[in-house]
């Protein structure tokens, strides 16, 4: 129903405010405006209505839209504005109501802000009208503002018909550009007691009197409706204004982070600032604000760390920690392919070790919105550079990561099982370029002499080690899904290209692959014997299970080989024989290679736009067809919950 009155509201707005002549246009304009003050005033509290007008006033002031030109110059628009400034200047509480006691006294109980209290709920009817609007109300209110100082192509009449005296003449453009810094200066003149209530708020102690709540709200989203209306032109001016008031924000937030909506509203901004005035910022300021920011999601991911998940406040932590995870990737998607992209990814990696407390907590299928911009942030770090950010984390850090990806890649949501996947690519073609430099690449079927076991528990601190054991074992976990699970056709598709990424990366000492398969081969005989009530022997428990239509070990068995000769014959004819059965090392995939060649090899190899590349996704495309075979050959019940338990850190 909401959407329906937008698209009333959209085509009303143009029949009435567009008739032959500008000025009944305007006429008409206006008195749509005075109709959206009169509700505004009349039913603040009728939030369902307040946002029906304020998105009016949005598709007034579209850029898109004619009426963005002429939305200032409206008498009734501009008492609107004056109105809701001098609310804005209003909203401090000039002292502590005595009979907030009582109420400060709960919110320091049980953490919850008394504004969210019935009491105070009723006691926000007795304030001035337009400070009863909710947030998101007066962040598309102030959005409305912003947007009607933007640059449009109708300013170019209406700045010639306010000059119209001159008798120098000068271009439309020119003039039109007079206009909107004129606009801009009248409307950052007039939102000047904005930025004296966020420097008020910053600078006393934090007080959870319900006035004092309810202002930080308002303030903070008047700052991100400002902030969201500014145009692309205009984006640089805003912040160039609100400069001054931006480390009272941080200052708040630091404040009240045990108000999840406080904190909330603060990471919003952020959010909106990174978003529309990353390019406004030089090194020097994005240096300045960026290590402010990592500072106070280091206070978040200190706080957080003590909370246990499950508890009242655990929706409002984790959506912050979702507008966490969305500044990270859009920082990243910003900085991406830019000379800054390598301070910001370890700033960025520090920020996530900071949050991993929570990020453990996460499950995927549970919290999709938490985790999706956590994943595409992942996506952009390991696809731009896998060896740096390998590099950057911790094995506690791996172990962390691989456990969201496994869920993510389990999930039915595409948004997070698709980044999961491109991350897990990512890894998987470093660690197969890390092994073509190495030159451990062996197709012999048992381990040689003197070379280490591939899937001994990794040494403290090896986090190539752990992400190659945790990848390993990740490929139990998703062909075991993919046997016990009724599976579509396009999830089947999904989850061969998955396990082929993780097969050949394991399969470049062909024995390793081979000790991983028959691994699985062993659970999976496990659970057939435990499933049997304990057969006696193996011909007994074949005999048995055939009857019963359960795929007997033994045949899986020798599906599974089949199943990796197909990888290994893939993998001689892409990295060439050459490189197999190399005498030098001990096998260790985090050895160092001192050949030229194969340094050069490293960084060529598997390589976007490469003749590898290109060949290694065609035998991908190829395995699909040979693995859905394989998993009506083989589906089985038994397979459900091998490698489950143990991908856990």
């Amino acid at each position: 129903n909401e959407g329906a009155e937008y698209s009333c509201a959209e085509h009303e707005c143009c029949f009435l405010c567009l008739p032959n002549s500008t000025e009944k246009g305007q006429e008409a304009m206006n008195i749509i405006v005075q109709i959206v003050a009169e509700v505004l005033h009349l039913l603040p509290h009728e939030e369902s209505l307040t946002l029906s007008c304020t998105r009016t006033l949005q598709i007034l002031s579209s850029v898109s839209s004619p009426t963005v030109a002429y939305l200032w110059e409206s008498p009734a628009f501009q008492s609107l504005f004056s109105a809701s400034v001098e609310s804005c200047a209003s909203l401090l509480p000039s002292a502590p109501a005595p009979a907030s006691a009582g109420l400060k006294q709960s919110a320091q109980n049980d953490d919850r802000p008394p504004a969210s209290f019935s009491s105070f709920t009723s006691a926000r009817r007795r304030l001035p009208p337009l400070q009863q609007l909710t947030q998101r109300t007066i962040r598309r209110l102030y959005s409305s503002f912003s947007a009607s100082t933007a640059m449009n192509e109708h300013l170019w009449g209406l700045a010639k018909m306010h000059v119209a005296e001159q008798t120098l003449e000068r271009s439309g453009t020119l003039l039109a550009t007079e206009v909107v810094v004129s606009r801009q200066q009248s409307l950052f003149i007039k939102c000047e007691p904005l930025k004296a209530n966020l420097r008020h708020l910053a600078s006393n102690p934090a007080d959870t009197h319900p006035l004092v709540f309810h202002a930080l709200g308002n303030s903070l989203s008047m700052a991100i409706g400002l902030l969201d209306g500014c145009s692309s032109q205009g984006i640089g001016a805003w912040i160039a204004w609100f400069r001054d008031a931006l480390d009272a924000v941080f200052m708040i937030a630091n404040k009240y982070l045990q108000y999840p909506h406080i904190l909330h509203n603060a990471l919003k901004f952020f959010l909106q600032l990174i978003k529309r005035g990353y390019s406004c910022f030089d090194q020097t300021a994005a240096v300045s604000l960026f290590t402010q920011y990592k500072a106070l999601t280091q206070q978040i991911g200190n706080y957080y760390s003590t909370l246990v998940v499950g508890s009242q406040d655990e929706e409002s932590i984790f959506g912050n920690l979702k507008q966490s995870y969305k500044v990270f990737q859009l920082l990243a998607a910003n900085s991406k392919d830019t000379p800054s992209f390598g301070w910001i990814a370890e700033m960025l990696v520090e920020c996530m070790q900071t949050l991993q407390p929570m990020t453990a907590k996460l499950r995927p299928h549970e919290t999709p919105k938490v985790a999706a911009p956590f994943l595409l942030c992942v996506q952009i770090l390991a696809e731009e550079d896998s060896k740096k950010f390998v590099g950057l984390v911790r094995d506690v850090d791996v172990k962390v990561l691989m456990q969201v990806l496994r869920d993510a890649v389990m999930a039915d949501a595409a948004r997070i099982r698709q980044p999961a996947y491109e991350i897990l690519h990512s890894f998987c073609r470093y660690l197969i370029s890390l092994q073509v430099s190495q030159q451990v690449i062996d197709f012999s079927m048992e381990r040689p002499a003197g070379r280490a076991d591939p899937f001994t528990s990794p040494a403290p601190g090896d986090t190539v080690g752990q992400l190659f054991s945790q990848s390993a074992q990740l490929s139990l976990a998703l062909l075991a899904h993919a046997l016990s699970s009724p599976l579509s056709n396009a999830d089947l598709d999904f989850f061969s290209d998955c396990i082929f990424d993780l097969f050949f990366m394991v399969g470049l000492r062909a024995y390793a692959l081979h000790a991983l398969l028959a691994n699985f081969t062993q659970m999976y005989a496990a659970n057939l014997a435990t499933s049997s009530g304990g057969a006696s022997n193996s011909a007994s428990q074949g005999r048995a299970m055939a009857g019963s239509g359960v795929l007997p070990a033994a045949v899986l068995e020798t599906r599974l080989a089949s199943l990796m000769q197909t990888i290994l014959q893939g993998e001689k004819e892409l990295v060439g024989v050459q490189y197999g059965n190399q005498p030098s090392g001990t096998g260790g995939i985090g050895e160092n290679a001192n050949a030229q060649e194969s340094q050069t090899v490293f960084r060529t190899f598997l390589e976007t736009g490469s003749s590898s590349l290109i060949k290694y996704q065609k035998q991908q495309h190829a395995f699909r067809d040979l693995f859905k075979y394989f998993v009506v050959e083989c589906a089985s019940p038994a397979a459900a919950g091998i490698g489950g338990d143990s991908a856990r850190p």
